[in-house]
């Protein structure tokens, strides 16, 4: 007897497996397909924002793949940032197949508006309101500018925090995410600096500054990013499991 309810005790211990859920945030959808691959046949399709639950712990990780981000400073394709990731296999509808992992997150996606051939993202503050709570301010608007040469932080639920530097000479920022992914990274500023909409000249040799976005994958560890208008750079920085993302602009 005493066998039996220790077993039914260990059984009890066992941790459940949770599958993880995941944010589709491609904003055309994320393809379902038949094999691990690009070319597989489609089966189905996830829309941007869709909800989903994937098991990460039984997982096959098949087939490494990369898509591109941003490309990099002028001639230098090694310098490209690039979604990289495996094909996780999943059942979605009654549908089982694989998707790019790439462009699933963790976090919620931002919500966005089509117009033509543009595309609108919500601002990064109704963002946040809508998805966390703030747990510590300043006693001020957290996203307002205030050019007084002081630093002023915020913290959210979820280890998500925002230190502010506004001054006569320029706005910087950092965003601190206690726990994020570079895909998930690469994602976030994709929308939070609206990047929807940006369209490079073909030839990459004719990038400028003050009118192109392009990136710069320095290290694994960090990417930099030209920021046109105003003058300034995005920087993301991995560092281990958390993530700062920074940016300045100049005024």
């Amino acid at each position: 007897m005493k066998k039996i309810i220790n077993l039914i005790c260990f059984v009890c211990l066992i941790p459940t497996v949770k599958a993880e859920e995941l944010y589709c945030w491609s904003v055309s959808g994320l393809n379902i397909r038949e094999t691990p691959s690009p070319k597989g046949n489609i089966l189905g399709k996830l829309e941007f924002g869709q909800k989903i639950d994937i098991d990460l712990i039984n997982q096959e990780y098949s087939n490494y793949y990369e898509d591109i981000f941003l490309i990099g400073i002028k001639e230098d394709n090694s310098a490209d940032i690039k979604f990289k990731g495996s094909w996780l296999k999943m059942e979605f509808n009654g549908i089982i197949g694989y998707v790019f992992s790439g462009y699933l997150s963790r976090f919620p996606s931002f919500l966005i508006e089509k117009e033509d051939q543009e595309i609108r993202c919500e601002t990064f503050k109704k963002y946040m309101v809508r998805n966390y709570k703030l747990l510590n301010y300043n006693n001020v608007i957290w996203d307002s500018i205030f050019f007084d040469n002081k630093v002023r932080s915020f913290s959210w639920e979820n280890g998500i925090t925002v230190i502010n530097d506004n001054n006569d000479k320029g706005i910087g920022s950092n965003i601190i995410f206690a726990e994020m992914t570079p895909n998930e990274a690469l994602l976030f500023v994709k929308f939070y600096f609206q990047l929807l909409n940006i369209k490079n000249p073909e030839d990459r040799s004719k990038l400028h500054a003050s009118t192109n976005f392009y990136g710069q994958s320095v290290t694994y560890e960090k990417y930099e990013i030209n920021f046109p208008a105003p003058d300034g750079k995005i920087t993301i920085l991995i560092l281990g499991s958390a993530v700062v993302i920074s940016y300045y602009g100049s005024c």
